[in-house]
């Protein structure tokens, strides 16, 4: 979440939609769930202070079998794959 909005700042958005497979992350960034976890209560409000910098993000919750969380999760296996095999290359 906050990898995507330093993102969308670096990028120069005013508006943001950010979908994640997370439906708690999405209810507690929304504020229709309390955050109780004291360990992640800062990360959730440095969250909020970078939104309030756009003029609109939406976040929205998408269930793993949805097509875009399928294609990331794709994405993110092949970058550990490639980054695995890297590692591999390096080793004498």
């Amino acid at each position: 979440m906050l990898a995507a909005l330093e993102e969308g700042e670096t990028l120069g958005a005013d508006e943001l939609e950010i979908t994640s497979d997370s439906e708690l992350m999405v209810r507690q960034i929304n504020r229709q769930y309390r955050v109780k976890a004291k360990n992640l209560r800062p990360m959730v409000e440095e969250v909020w202070h970078k939104m309030s910098r756009f003029k609109s993000v939406e976040v929205r919750h998408a269930p793993r079998e949805h097509p875009i969380i399928h294609r990331a999760d794709m994405l993110v296996n092949q970058e550990l794959d490639m980054m695995a095999f890297a590692q591999k290359l390096r080793k004498p």
